[in-house]
């Protein structure tokens, strides 16, 4: 009995363990996300990008309907690489993070500022897969809207 008891408790130690490494580098690599996008680091942020990585929005276009927009990871890494005149500064909060075997979701609250002028926000859902090499997000997916937003500052 006392064999059977060890072997459960070790079980779950280790279960918790990995689940709480398994969060918290999801958390990580989300907030380095936005630092890489803040400081125009590409590098940074190819590390953490799946090859394959999927990337889309969608709003209300100016008629009230509903739109969709499909990028590529090259748009995306064209975007933080170029040069610009104010800094991008995507505010995220509210993460919430779940993760079953080897598929992780980010879904969290954002607003997004040009250095410090409010531009818009929305909801990021990014998805995470384990590879040989670790974590990586192989989607992102965002809605981006001017109201009503909670515009938190920089």
């Amino acid at each position: 009995m006392n064999k059977l008891f060890v072997f459960i408790l070790f079980t779950t130690i280790l279960f918790n363990s990995n689940a709480q490494d398994d969060t918290s580098a999801v958390r990580t690599m989300t907030e380095d996300f936005f630092q890489y996008l803040r400081s125009s680091d590409s590098s940074g942020m190819i590390s953490i990008l799946h090859p394959d990585l999927q990337l889309g929005t969608t709003f209300t276009n100016r008629l009230g309907e509903p739109s969709f927009l499909l990028e590529s990871k090259e748009d995306l890494m064209r975007a933080v690489a170029a040069p610009k005149k104010e800094v991008w500064n995507e505010v995220i909060y509210d993460l919430r993070i779940q993760i079953d075997d080897n598929l992780a979701n980010v879904w969290m609250d954002y607003s997004f500022f040009l250095d410090d002028m409010f531009s818009h926000c929305g909801v990021n859902s990014f998805t995470f897969v384990k590879t040989t090499e670790g974590w990586k997000i192989i989607s992102i997916f965002d809605t981006r809207r001017k109201e009503p937003c909670e515009k938190l500052k920089p």
